[in-house]
């Protein structure tokens, strides 16, 4: 059974990787400051769409594996913390690297926008894994309907087009922000910390499945 408190770690999680300086977040911002915050908005849109079919995709490929899911829930667990800590550890190791906007061409269309955001989550389908590894945390795979599955979707949605949209809005403040070296060091080390935080309890989460006494005594 899907619980509010699992609910709301989910979407802090998908909030949190949506803020992160990266593709998706550039590409959103860097049109918003170029075509303005609505169409910068679109990109988010057409972003989102995609992390709702990775979502999608993580659960139904998790459901038609019922027979090992107690193994899938300690695989991706475990591989998820790892993946966790590796986000965070990179943040760190970014900490020197500027945040560059208007690096790609203004398109002022709703098609062309919107299929900005598909194309740049699209090229990143370490999304999947994403989902892969956190959804499981939280989220009882193994119990979920289509109900479920459509309600979480639009958490992911929301998380997702929500925080981008925001960052559109805010654009100009956004990018004046970041063009301070401080500033853009400090939300790097922020992130990185909560990413290695997050990796540690999703893997401290995966060892009650493993019957410690039947491997040291």
């Amino acid at each position: 059974m899907i619980t509010l408190s699992g609910t709301i770690a989910f979407a802090s999680v998908i909030l949190l990787s949506t803020l992160k300086p990266g593709p998706g977040l550039l590409a959103t911002v860097s049109r918003a400051l170029s075509d303005g915050a609505k169409q910068g908005m679109t990109v988010a849109l057409g972003n989102a769409t995609m992390h709702v079919v990775y979502f999608v995709f993580v659960c139904l490929a998790i459901g038609f594996a019922q027979n090992l899911m107690d193994f899938l829930t300690i695989l991706l667990k475990a591989l998820g913390a790892v993946f966790m800590i590796y986000l965070g550890v990179k943040e760190f190791m970014k900490l020197e690297a500027p945040l560059v906007f208007g690096g790609d061409k203004p398109e002022n269309s709703f098609f062309e926008n919107y299929m900005t955001g598909v194309s740049v989550c699209l090229a990143n389908p370490l999304v999947i894994f994403l989902y892969a590894a956190i959804a499981p945390a939280f989220i009882p795979m193994d119990a979920l309907d289509a109900t479920d599955i459509a309600m979480l979707s639009a958490v992911v949605f929301a998380m997702n087009c929500g925080g981008l949209s925001f960052l559109c809005y805010c654009a100009g403040n956004v990018r004046n922000f970041f063009k301070t070296e401080g500033n853009l060091k400090g939300v790097r080390v922020i992130v990185g910390t909560m990413f290695i935080l997050i990796g540690l309890v999703i893997g401290f989460s995966a060892m009650p499945f493993i019957n410690w006494t039947e491997i040291y005594f």
